[in-house]
This record gives structure tokens, sequence and C-alpha cells, in this order.
């Protein structure tokens, strides 16, 4: 139903997509012409910052259409409240997974070519990135009514700009927090007062040294204590802080969502948004192009997933007063992105042991955090997508929204 009243809310999104969206495009022309100043001194042109530039310049069209259809909210436009319904089908999935071997496949093989991978890796990358993060969002919003298009791609401008810069103010304030710990509890022992100006002395003697300024951090780096703290932070701390931030659009709309699948599906939309931002905000390299965008596929279904489960449980809370079942799935879902973290770190662990210390115990987890990091994207799949039939079977009696109609996303 066409509403007649202008929404403050479409109007302060609108303002926030636009500036974000206004300082990505400005980034990216930035960023690609700085690229190419290196050639006018012989030097080789910067294929990563073209990779970024590319990868913002996304970004911000995106934004662009955020602001444009929650504008029209604003200005009464019948269009931004056409309900959108994301369907789909058995050809949609095929033609997603073979462009995204296909992208990832020429990125392989021109990754290491500076000839050409500065004209290819920036637009390959489009794909490599966008295709899986929405086939993925698909099998979460599969046949689930969304809502009215203007709030839709409001909720995934949010996902895409404040949930982000709340969640980097949050952990940065949190990392400073826990540095202040470990320094006041370093410098309050007298034996780690005299290690530390131990430790100074020899990075002073070996400053121009990297290899040996890290074997110098090595041995602390694997006390059971500095492990201890890193997965604290990483394995716990982060996950139980971005759970709670990721569906913010969720959150600010959850009193006018018709269901709790729509709840999930926005919730999944929100991850989309949030896999997006730091996917691109990490592809920018070209060693290891295609692997690391490979294992980002993996991390996209992590934030999906988890921020659909979020989705579930906010939408539950309104429509159905089941605050128990929030606060369950809010523990389930940092606990699914807790064990993401915990192998993606101990994995880390075992190659530096590996690198660096092949008689520590660690240099032998590599092939079981692998194993773990694999099975696990069995798992949260297969919670996508049977959570996604559960919630369509618990519509299924449910008469549809009267004049709603298909709208693109």
């Amino acid at each position: 139903m066409h509403s007649t009243k202008r929404s403050t809310s479409s109007l302060l999104i609108s303002l926030i997509t636009f500036l974000s969206a206004a300082l990505l495009f400005a980034s990216a022309i930035l960023i690609t012409l700085t690229a190419f100043l290196p050639l006018f001194s012989g030097k080789e042109l910067q294929t990563q910052s073209v990779i970024f530039g590319f990868g913002f310049g996304l970004e911000a069209l995106l934004l662009f259409a955020a602001t444009y259809f929650c504008f029209q909210k604003y200005n009464l436009h019948s269009s931004a409240d056409l309900e959108v319904r994301f369907q789909l089908k058995g050809w949609h999935i095929i033609i997603l997974i073979l462009s995204t071997c296909v992208a990832l496949l020429i990125g392989y093989f021109v990754a290491e070519n500076k000839s050409i991978n500065w004209l290819l890796l920036p637009v390959l990358t489009i794909p490599a990135v966008a295709l899986p993060i929405g086939l993925i969002f698909g099998f979460g919003a599969h046949k689930i009514q969304l809502g009215p298009r203007w709030r839709v791609w409001g909720i995934f401008g949010l996902g895409m700009t404040l949930g982000p810069f709340l969640l980097l103010l949050i952990e940065i304030f949190i990392l400073i927090l826990l540095f202040v710990f470990v320094i006041f509890f370093l410098t309050s022992q007298p034996e780690y007062s005299t290690e530390i100006i131990r430790l100074s002395n020899q990075i002073q003697f070996t400053r121009n040294d990297p290899r040996a300024i890290i074997n110098l951090f090595i041995p602390y780096a694997f006390k059971p204590g500095s492990i201890i703290l890193m997965l604290s932070f990483i394995a716990v701390i982060v996950p139980f802080t971005e759970e709670l931030i990721k569906p913010i659009g969720v959150w600010l709309y959850a009193g006018q969502l018709d269901s709790p699948a729509q709840g999930f599906a926005l919730g999944a939309l929100s991850g989309a948004a949030y896999a997006l931002v730091e996917t691109i905000g990490t592809s920018g390299q070209t060693a290891d192009w295609a692997t690391l965008l490979l294992i980002r596929i993996g991390t996209a279904l992590l934030h999906i997933t988890s921020t659909a489960l979020m989705g579930w449980g906010i939408a539950s809370v309104w429509k159905q007063r089941q605050y128990l079942k929030l606060f369950a799935i809010y523990l389930c879902s940092s606990a699914l992105h807790g064990v993401w973290n915990a192998s993606a770190i101990m994995y880390s662990y075992s190659l530096l042991a590996t690198e660096f210390a092949p008689s520590n115990l660690l240099s032998s987890l590599a092939p079981f955090t692998l194993s773990i990091s694999v099975a696990w994207v069995g798992v949260l799949l297969t919670i996508l997508i049977l959570a996604n039939k559960r919630l369509n079977q618990m519509n299924a009696n449910e008469q549809p929204v009267e004049n709603a109609v298909n709208a693109p996303v």
C-alpha cells in the first residue's frame, strides 16, 4: 500500500548513503588515477590500487542506488513501496557458479602477469566478489517477501555504511582497552619489566633486519597467554560484537517487519552488505588473488548465515515476543562465527610455526584447522538453506500480501 506520509528515516538513510557513496566514488577515482602515476617515472603500475579503485566504485554505485530508492520514498513516489520478493531458480544458480568460476580461473592465470593483470584483475574482481555473495544471499532469501523496495535498499545501505563504521569504532575501542590492560599488567610485574627493557635493546641492534626482529617476537607469540588473548579477542569478543551490530537495519525496522521470515531474509541482506565491504577491503592484491577471493566466499557465507539467523531472532521478538529465542540465536550465531575465526587464527599460527618454529606443536595443526573450516562451510550452507525452507513452510498458509508485485532488488 502506498503511503502518503513522508518518511524521515528514509531521508536520513539517503543522506548517509549519499555521503558514503560520494566519498567512495571520489576515493575510487583518486586511487585509480594515482595508480597510473608511477608510469610517468618509468616504474610499474600499481595493480593493487586499481583493484581497490574498481571495488570502491562498485560500492559507490550500489550506495547511489540505495540513495535513489530511499529518496523516492521521502518524495512519496509509489514505486518506492513496490514489494520485493527474491526467487532463486536453478538456472540462476548455474550461471552464478559458472561465472564466478570463470572469473576466478582467468584471474588465477593472469594474476602474476604484470603486463595485463592491471587491466583484467580489477574487472574480474567485481564478479568474483559480487556474484558469490549474491548467490549465497539468494539461498537465504529464496521465495521470502522482503518488504517495500526503499526499505530493502535502505537496510542494504546501512549494512554497507553504518554497520561497518560502528563496528570499526567499537573494535578499536576494545583493542585500546586490551592494550592498556596488557601494558598495565606487564609493567606491574618486575620480571616482565626487565624482559621488556631487554627486548627493546635487542630491537635497537636488529632494527635493519626484519627477519631478526620477527625471530625476537616469535617466542612471545607462541606463549599460551598470547594465544589465549588472541583467541579471546578474535573468536569471542569480535563475534559477539559483530553479530549484534551487523543487522543494524533489521534492528531499526524490527517493528515494521511482517514475519520472522522477512527478518531472516533482511538479516541475510545485511550480512551480504557487510561481506561485500569486507571482501572488497581485502581484495587488493595480485599474489594468490584467486585463492584469497575463494576463501572470502566462505567468510561471506558465514556473515550472511549468522546475520540471517539474527534477523530471524530480532523479528521473532517483535512479532512473537520470543526473547529467549533471540538470546539463543545470538549465542548460536556468535558461536558459528567464533568457531570459524578460531580455526582461521589457529591455521595462521600453524603456518607461522611452520615458517619460524618448526619444532612447535602448532606447526602440525594446519591440515586439522583447514579441515574444520571446510566442514564449517558445509554446516553454514546447510543451516542457511534449511532455515529458509522452514520459514517458507511456516508462511505457506499465509495469504499473499495484497497488491504485491515482484520488483527487482
